[in-house]
C-alpha cells in the first residue's frame, strides 16, 4: 500500500516510467537472487524487503504505460 503510490509518484514527477520500471525489474532480480544466498533469517527477511519495495512498481507501471501506448484506442487493452 505504500510502495506502489510512492513509485507512481516518482515515475510522474521524473516522467522516467520506462526507465523506473526496468531499474526495478533488475534490481528485483538481484534482491531475489540475494535471498538464496542469505545466511540468516534477518538477512532473508531484509531481502524480501527488499524485493518487495522493487518488485510492487512494476506491473502497475507497465499497466500505464500500455495505456499510454494504446491512447484512445483503450478498448484493445484485452488484447494487449
Amino acid at each position: 500500500m505504500v510502495f506502489t503510490p510512492f513509485w507512481g509518484y516518482l515515475a510522474d514527477r521524473w516522467h522516467a516510467r520506462r526507465e523506473i520500471m526496468a531499474s526495478c525489474t533488475l534490481v528485483a532480480a538481484v534482491c531475489l537472487a540475494g535471498t538464496a544466498l542469505a545466511q540468516s533469517v534477518t538477512a532473508t527477511l531484509a531481502w524480501i524487503f527488499l524485493y518487495g519495495f522493487f518488485v510492487v512498481p512494476i506491473f502497475p507501471l507497465a499497466e500505464a504505460a500500455t495505456f499510454a501506448l494504446l491512447g484512445e484506442r483503450r478498448e484493445r487493452y484485452g488484447r494487449v
